[in-house]
């Protein structure tokens, strides 16, 4: 892995991140995080992964993602997954 940028936000308490990671398939999100999460020693919750964009014909997928200074600072700024409803009578 190589980090190509590094931003401290201050105001959001993060790391903005952008990073090469190779691997011969997509690593996906689960592998990223851990990746980030060695890397930089904290814990895998505090890491929110933004993208992973493929570089066609090579071996090579660029991240992007933040890291957090704390979990209460990841839960107010990142989006919360909506809930379905379920339907009556469905």
């Amino acid at each position: 892995m190589k980090i190509t940028s590094e931003l401290k936000n201050k105001l959001l308490m993060r790391k903005e991140l952008k990073a090469i990671v190779e691997s011969e398939s997509n690593p996906g999100k689960v592998k990223c995080i851990s990746l980030l999460a060695e890397k930089f020693n904290v814990s895998p919750e505090l890491i929110a992964l933004r993208n992973i964009y493929s570089n066609f014909g090579r071996k090579t997928f660029d991240i992007e993602a933040f890291i957090y200074d704390s979990a209460e600072d990841k839960n107010r700024t990142e989006p919360r997954p909506k809930v379905v409803a379920k339907k009556e009578g469905a």
